[in-house]
């Protein structure tokens, strides 16, 4: 579903040019990097409640919930406010042509204003899920990509009485869509749905020791996904040599391929989630079960979406930017990391188990190495060796799989389920 809310953007988006989806890629990723940091809370949350869940000790998963969300809104009003003051200097990092820096930056500001909002929502779906709700999260994130499809073109081209705000109305109408679904969903776990309640008074305090073992789990997912965050920040520097179509094309080529990591994300949170439950109910032949069922399911999925990737690349490239040259480049990105997609997603899957079990040192090892080489593989093939943007692609794509191999191989080690939390 997350997949359908970035496409009906750069649909939308792509409509206005190279340059307008070039500053949108751009800033997505900066945006991306200060949200990755929601890991440290989101995914000890749903490892903590999962497991309390399991054992029956709701009063415990209800005090991690609060004391979780709590200091999850103040952290991020701070890196929301940081991130404001910075937009600008941050797309100067990135390389892209000034056209697209100017473009970028207010499309940045709202968005990052919008960044309490969007924890707000994760944190909350995170909680859901750790009790074993995953369909409220679902129809959370299914009423704002709806919102979001209304008001996308409205915003973007201005129909009827709405004004013209190009980019800047792809995240106006993002941070309004999250904003009601979170509205919601704080109402329900307010009221005590799926047997979390959030409650709050003026005796309320944080406490130290409850968010530490929270984020004692979650940084190390934190980190890995951070340094992905910056060596992504990178590689869009690193394709910026070779011009706005080949950031334009990037920028279509991810979020096509999130149709594959956002669903194996969204069952690696069911990964999670029975793991964790299991772990808590001393089942862990059960909770390695589950694993495997949930990676064969996303593994069929990638199967699929990696032949319409080789059949079909330019078709879907041309359904996001109608320039020729970002229609070529943006095939050549499907076709090279299509087969690495299936290992990539199984994978999330066993990184979604080890959440679960608390036990997150190993993804963070693996994605962070194996992020980290892609800086200079991705320069020494496309500009050492001279093979261009394709040298980019072929590293993501070798990236991807070094990465869902390596977890898989882990996973299957077992030393996750004795792990403590």
């Amino acid at each position: 579903m997350h997949a359908s809310l970035n496409t009906t953007d750069a649909f939308w988006v792509g409509k206005l040019g190279p340059a307008a989806m070039a500053a949108v890629f751009a800033s997505g990723f900066i945006i991306w990097l200060i949200f990755s940091l929601s890991d440290m809370i989101s995914v000890g949350l749903t490892a903590l409640v999962a497991r309390f869940f399991g054992a029956g000790n709701r009063s415990e998963a209800n005090e991690i919930a609060r004391q979780g969300m709590a200091f999850g809104l103040l952290t991020a009003c701070v890196l929301g406010g940081g991130g404001l003051i910075a937009a600008q200097p941050l797309l100067r990092l990135v390389g892209v042509e000034l056209d697209v820096q100017t473009i970028g930056a207010g499309y940045m500001r709202i968005a990052l204003a919008g960044i309490p909002i969007f924890f707000g929502l994760f944190l909350i779906n995170s909680i859901l899920s750790g009790a074993g709700d995953t369909q409220t999260p679902m129809r959370l994130t299914l009423t704002s990509i709806v919102l979001n499809m209304i008001l996308d073109p409205l915003l973007i081209l201005g129909i009827g009485p709405f004004p013209r705000l190009e980019v800047n109305g792809a995240a106006l109408a993002t941070v309004i869509a999250e904003a009601v679904a979170f509205a919601i969903g704080l109402a329900l776990v307010i009221r005590g749905r799926s047997g979390i309640r959030l409650t709050y008074d003026s005796r309320f305090r944080l406490s130290p020791t409850t968010i530490w073992r929270v984020l004692r789990i979650g940084i190390p997912s934190s980190i890995s996904w951070v340094t992905f965050s910056l060596v992504y920040v990178v590689i869009t520097r690193i394709a910026a040599i070779f011009g706005t179509p080949a950031i334009a094309a990037l920028g279509v080529g991810t979020r096509l391929e999130s149709f594959s990591y956002m669903t194996a994300g969204g069952f690696s949170v069911a990964a999670a989630t029975l793991v964790g439950q299991n772990l808590g109910a001393s089942q862990p032949g059960r909770a390695e079960r589950a694993t495997w069922t949930t990676a064969s399911i996303i593994f069929g999925f990638t199967g699929v979406l990696a032949l319409v990737f080789l059949l079909i690349p330019h078709r879907l490239v041309a359904v996001f930017n109608s320039d020729p040259t970002v229609i070529q480049i943006g095939a050549s990105y499907l076709r090279i990391i299509a087969i690495a997609q299936i290992l990539q997603g199984t994978g999330q899957i066993m990184s979604g188990a080890f959440r679960g079990a608390g036990d997150t040192v190993p993804p963070m090892v693996f994605t962070t190495i194996t992020a980290v080489l892609r800086i200079p593989t991705a320069y020494l093939l496309a500009v050492v060796l001279g093979l261009g943007v394709q040298g980019v692609w072929l590293t993501i794509s070798f990236a991807m799989t070094a990465l869902g191999l390596l977890l898989i191989i882990w996973f299957k080690r077992g030393k996750w389920k004795e792990h403590k939390v």
